[in-house]
């Protein structure tokens, strides 16, 4: 299992996430790592070296865009995704009944409770949650480079 953690995301620090999965991973089912996003995109290239590698879970920590990122590596492989939902919105983890509360996150992981959803593509990009065009888009553009939440 590879958790990849976008530490910009949200509101919440990341920094004790570690923490968190020595806690309440169920250690005795699941071995991982931990890999710290750096910048745009590089969540798709740790979950696509994590596919690559066998790894057959991959737990997205952060928002809608570090999840989006993840689960685009994952098409059409047999690895699964996980959420840890501690981005500022977490769309999709709330349509999913996802906690945003860590422990009660990984008790989901724990039980490896695999269902599937949905993607969309736009021009050949896919998306899980939601996509927009025109004064949406431009809106969800300015936000992302003021760089505060």
């Amino acid at each position: 299992m590879t958790f990849i953690v976008n530490p910009k995301a949200g509101t919440k620090s990341t920094s004790s996430f570690a923490n968190q999965i020595n806690r309440y991973l169920d250690k005795s089912q699941f071995s991982y790592s931990i890999h710290f996003t750096q910048r745009a995109g590089h969540g798709f290239e740790l979950a696509q070296e994590a596919v690559n590698s066998g790894v057959s879970i991959v737990v997205a920590v952060g928002g809608d865009g570090t999840m989006n990122e993840c689960a685009r590596a994952l098409i059409k492989t047999d690895s699964v995704l996980g959420l840890i939902p501690m981005g500022s919105g977490n769309g999709l983890a709330r349509d999913l009944g996802i906690s945003r509360n860590v422990a009660k996150s990984l008790s989901i992981i724990n039980k490896y409770h695999i269902r599937s959803i949905d993607c969309g593509t736009i021009d050949g990009w896919h998306f899980f949650c939601t996509a927009g065009i025109g004064f949406d888009a431009e809106v969800s553009k300015k936000f992302e480079l003021q760089g505060t939440r």
